[in-house]
């Protein structure tokens, strides 16, 4: 099951160098108390010198864990941001 999610990508050099999934999921009020409590607290992905900063909106799997599945995610992330060019 994947859901759309904003997205932060940096890149450097055309390489992706990090990520993060911000803003609820679909479904969010179907989150836990201490999970509400914990999303209270924020951080971004910032771009450093010779870095840039991409937001998507992008399809991202429930489960980021499973063998091969961050690989390929984070390909289509960087596969999207070169055809943005």
């Amino acid at each position: 099951m994947t859901t759309l999610r904003n997205v932060l990508v940096i890149m450097e050099n055309d390489r992706l160098v990090g990520t993060q999934i911000v803003g609820e999921a679909d479904g969010a009020n179907t989150t836990s108390p201490m999970q509400r409590e914990a999303s209270a607290i924020a951080a971004r992905l910032r771009a450093g010198p010779s870095q840039t900063l991409h937001e998507l909106r992008m399809a991202v799997p429930a489960d980021l864990s499973a063998p091969g599945v961050r690989e390929r995610f984070h390909a289509s992330l960087a596969e999207k941001i070169r055809r943005q060019k």
